[in-house]
């Protein structure tokens, strides 16, 4: 078999002996090796008549290292030595990063412009920015440790928003002091909405008295969605705790206060997730934000229960942002019970709440209000539909009345001959 392959391929060998180039790469250190030619196999019928020279050739790899063979266990030598040194002089970007920070900060927060220094507030436009841009102010200015700046800047922007939550009472309380009258158009607009013959001109007609009681009664829709404005800062202050506890930045590991004194740690005792869940609990149960609302009994049921499934998923959050959570909770408590307050009310103008006519009247039900929109815009549409057919048919009648007869037009030409 080995007569045939090698007679086979004798005028190959002859032609071009083959040969192996091994080239190495500059940068880490391999040589240039020579081309190795391989002409041994010139003559093939000295093969034919030795044999032991094909089984030394066939069983070469096997034997002692070659001069290839050791160049190339030099270059792989080479190569183990580079990544060793590379993997000793750099380092990894998280010991880098914090090296960067122990560096720069010097010990504390103690001058403005600290986080701009670390990369960690750039700009004043994006909320969690803007949000450790207010963390530097108030912590450098006022002196006050972590758990009292984080504090502060909660209830600031809250007392900022306050007045929008007074528009959006006041709207609130005029909404439900209007609750039977519209529960009333509410009613008949389902009756109107469930049944497919519907009268489109009715459902105007209740469109429009809708209007009207909203009018009188001075109710602005926009302000309901006024609370809505908080979320952005809420956001901006969620992203920017986790942010510094998580770095951490120099502080936040003994400037807590009580029994998480580790701003950066989890609560161990789950203490803060607590007291958070129940102050939502009691702060929806009293009415929400507006103290006004008026919610159905299925939709009661679930708000109050995913403060209690907040607790296993807030569990390993850092103690400063379930401290800022629980701080926002306790503040829209007494923010509601501010609102519920007669006395305030009347001193800021804001309309009184018939708690009377606020048990009698249906709750808020998305899916009613949202019928009676469909209904109202199907009735504009058709309305509309119908103003194009009347002008259609009133621009053929003119065109009709504007084509003269034979009759008329005989009668008409005999006149003026006649004249």
């Amino acid at each position: 078999m080995i007569r045939s392959v090698l007679s086979r391929n004798a005028g190959i060998l002859k032609a071009r002996p083959l040969s192996i180039g091994v080239v190495s790469s500059v940068g880490i250190g391999f040589n240039r090796i020579s081309d190795f030619k391989l002409n041994n196999f010139k003559n093939v019928n000295s093969f034919n008549n030795d044999r032991s020279q094909i089984s030394s050739i066939r069983y070469n790899s096997t034997s002692s290292l070659s001069p290839v063979g050791s160049t190339l266990a030099g270059a792989s030598e080479g190569l183990e030595n580079k990544s060793s040194e590379i993997s000793t002089t750099l380092t990894s970007f998280a010991d880098s990063s914090s090296e960067l920070i122990s560096n720069a900060n010097g010990e504390l927060c103690t001058y403005i412009g600290y986080f701009e220094n670390l990369g960690l507030a750039k700009s004043w436009w994006w909320p969690p920015d803007f949000v450790t841009h207010l963390f530097e102010y108030v912590h450098v200015y006022t002196g006050l440790p972590w758990w009292g700046t984080i504090m502060t800047v909660a209830i600031g922007v809250r007392i900022l928003l306050f007045p929008l939550y007074i528009k959006s009472a006041d709207n609130q309380g005029k909404m439900n002091n209007a609750k039977p009258e519209l529960d009333a158009i509410q009613e008949q607009m389902k009756e109107i909405t469930s049944n497919p013959d519907r009268d489109v001109a009715k459902v105007q007609r209740l469109m429009q008295r809708r209007r009207l009681i909203m009018q009188k009664h001075d109710i602005k829709t926009r302000y309901l969605i006024a609370p809505l404005i908080q979320v952005p800062f809420a956001i901006g202050i969620f992203a920017s705790i986790r942010t510094l506890t998580g770095i951490p930045i120099p502080g936040f590991e003994n400037q807590g206060i009580l029994w998480f004194t580790d701003l950066n740690a989890a609560d161990p005792y789950l203490g803060l997730q607590i007291i958070t869940a129940a102050a939502y609990v009691l702060f929806i149960r009293l009415g929400g934000e507006t103290a006004g609302s008026n919610l159905s009994p299925t939709m009661l049921k679930v708000l109050t229960g995913l403060p209690v499934l907040s607790i296993p998923l807030t569990m390993n959050f850092s103690s400063g942002l379930v401290f800022y959570f629980a701080i926002n909770a306790l503040f829209s408590i007494i923010q509601n019970m501010i609102l519920r307050n007669k006395s305030f009310r009347k001193f800021f103008n804001i309309s009184q709440i018939n708690r009377n006519a606020q048990a009698k009247g249906k709750p808020f039900s998305i899916k009613e209000f949202v019928d009676a929109k469909v209904a109202q815009n199907k009735a504009q549409l058709e309305d509309q539909l119908r103003i194009e057919e009347i002008k259609e048919k009133r621009k053929h009648q003119k065109d009709r009345n504007t084509i003269m007869s034979k009759e008329e037009f005989d009668k008409m030409f005999v006149n003026k001959r006649k004249q």
